[in-house]
């Protein structure tokens, strides 16, 4: 293992190296992951440089919090008290506190401690912070297996009082450095998933079973079908309830990744609204399409169960394994 530290614009660039070909390539700023190769080729997609990368507004790749998701209403009822929260999403009349708000976890530039074959980011978040209640710290562990080509990230969380907190990873799949990923197969082992601002879950073979990617189905095939483009959700952008540790899989031609987590949730998200033109770190320009985000959560809206209970640390997990298919 092989780990290596450079300055970027705003913080720290960290560098893991199995030595037999895969690198993860992180930053100190939201805690993130820049890029992953697999033989030099690229597994992820952020915008081009580390200036461009730290500052994002896209959230690629960052760790989210203190919520993933949108929060109705930048309003939070825990344990019979409201939270007014920052606003950072929507429109008039509607407005929301989206992936953490303006002082999310994304935007703060972590601490960095570098061992043999890990890096552990950290942050204190204050009371208050974007409106959320109670001071808490949490530490972002990641490290590469070491037989496989899989990165491996541990969240630990601990608070003064009781607190919600709903954590995820951002990073947008591209496999290969791909133009779109409207040819590449998902398969979500899930049968109940949320719809765009629903407050219950749907079953997957319902009246129209266009969302069940239970025997994998190709991404343009969904994200193109007449019935998304007409809504607002234009594509991918649905919360999949977790049956096992199997969050999904995506893969092309040539690729295969498999993404876990002991997170109850899994929310796909077919980069339908991209800052057209801005140039990614795979070589291409985002546009519509252009890539896959995967993003491991709690259960939407349920404060008591992703609670952070005083004086206890809070464990979950993700981890992303990168396959060469000559190789399966």
């Amino acid at each position: 293992m092989i780990v290596n530290v450079l300055k970027g614009a705003n913080g720290k660039i960290v560098t893991l190296d199995n030595e037999n070909g895969f690198v993860a390539t992180l930053g100190s700023v939201g805690a993130g992951i820049y890029q992953v190769t697999l033989d030099g080729e690229p597994m992820l997609v952020a915008p081009k440089g580390y200036l461009a990368y730290e500052k994002s507004i896209g959230y690629f790749g960052k760790t989210i919090g203190r919520y993933a998701g949108r929060i109705a209403d930048a309003v939070m009822t825990f344990r019979g008290k409201t939270y007014e929260l920052s606003i950072n999403d929507g429109e008039e009349p509607y407005y929301h506190c989206l992936h953490g708000g303006v002082e999310g976890f994304s935007f703060k530039d972590f601490e960095t401690e570098v061992g043999e074959d890990r890096v552990t980011f950290t942050y204190t978040s204050p009371d208050g912070e974007s409106g959320f209640p109670g001071t808490v710290t949490l530490k972002v562990v990641y490290s590469l297996k070491p037989n496989e080509n899989t990165l491996y990230i541990e969240y630990f969380l601990s608070s003064d009082i009781d607190t919600p907190v709903n954590l995820t990873n951002h990073a947008y799949f591209n496999l290969g450095g791909e133009y779109d990923v409207l040819d590449n197969y998902l398969e979500i082992p899930s049968s109940k998933y949320y719809k765009t601002k629903n407050k219950a879950p749907c079953s997957v073979s319902g009246v129209t079973p266009l969302l069940d990617f239970r025997k994998g189905k190709k991404i343009g095939d969904v994200a193109k079908d007449p019935s998304l483009l007409s809504d607002p959700v234009n594509g991918l952008d649905f919360l999949y309830i977790k049956e096992s540790e199997l969050a999904c899989s995506l893969e092309n031609d040539e690729y295969k990744a498999i993404i876990r987590s002991d997170m109850p949730a899994v929310a796909v998200y077919s980069d339908n609204y991209p800052r057209e033109g801005m140039l990614l770190n795979n070589g291409t320009a985002e546009k519509k399409y252009s890539a896959l985000a995967v993003e491991c959560e709690e259960l939407p809206n349920d404060f008591e169960a992703m609670c952070v209970k005083a004086g206890t640390v809070k464990k979950r997990y993700i981890s992303y394994t990168f396959i060469r298919k000559e190789k399966l």
